[in-house]
């Protein structure tokens, strides 16, 4: 697996974002791609309100004083809620892409999935 970015090499993408690459598998190159269905975007949608409020409750904390311990532990939170949601992305995206593949495709495509999103 090689991965290569068209940053100015701070690690980060630019404004051309981030290729990845995967051997045997290029990133499909089309505007529409798979959706969620209604439940799973309206559990996504309140997932992201709890993360929206925890992200308001560490403003609050730090305005408040509070302890660096206290803040990190809800960061930490806000981290873990975020990687679920995009695990259930990396999931809807990949289940659709991989269809009746065979199995190494399955794989490769699952794999650039999980590094395209750094999990």
């Amino acid at each position: 697996m090689t991965s290569s970015t068209t940053s100015s090499g701070e690690g980060g993408p630019s404004k051309e974002g981030k290729h990845i690459e995967v051997e045997g598998l290029e990133a499909p190159d089309r505007s529409e791609g798979p959706h969620l269905d209604d439940t799973q975007r309206q559990a996504l949608i309140a997932r992201m309100r709890r993360i929206e409020g925890q992200a308001r409750a560490v403003e609050r904390m730090i305005k408040e004083d509070d302890t660096c311990e206290r803040v990190l532990h809800q960061i930490a939170a806000m981290r873990g809620a975020l990687s679920r949601v995009g695990a259930e992305l990396v999931a809807c995206q990949v289940a659709k892409e991989i269809g009746d593949r065979p199995r190494a495709d399955a794989r490769r495509t699952l794999s650039y999935w999980l590094q395209r999103i750094g999990l």
